[in-house]
């Protein structure tokens, strides 16, 4: 069922991850590709670009999630915790949207990544953010 996980996130340590979630569009059971997943919460996968690490997984929606903000005049890291079914509600689940509208980000000035595994480094960088 579904597809095999490549890697650990401890052997990709310090490369940026990405995460999406898998569009299940054949009876919300398949993916594009047609493997099945059945039904269920969201699927995702999070996987570093040269796929050394690619981790699929199913998430409850809602629940907190952590943004980090880079403010790239001062260099500054902000870390927010927030409900994701307020941006989900107010936001139509965008982000940016939540990030320049609720907290008045200029979107020229900052670079942001979020997910539930953001670990507060206060020695975080621009590299950081990929």
């Amino acid at each position: 069922m579904g597809r095999d996980n490549i890697g650990d996130r401890k052997s990709v340590e310090g490369q940026r991850i990405y995460c999406r979630k898998v569009p299940l569009t054949y009876d919300g059971a398949y993916d594009k590709g047609g493997a099945y997943w059945g039904i269920g919460y969201p699927l995702y996968v999070e996987y570093t670009l040269d796929k050394s690490y690619v981790r699929f997984f199913r998430k409850e929606p809602g629940g907190k999630i952590k943004i980090a903000v880079l403010c790239l005049d001062v260099l500054d890291v902000d870390i927010i915790t927030v409900d994701k079914s307020f941006i989900d509600r107010k936001f139509g689940g965008d982000i940016e949207c939540f990030l320049i509208e609720h907290c008045q980000y200029d979107l020229d000035n900052i670079q942001w990544i979020s997910g539930d595994n953001i670990n507060v480094n206060l020695n975080m960088t621009e590299a950081s953010f990929g």
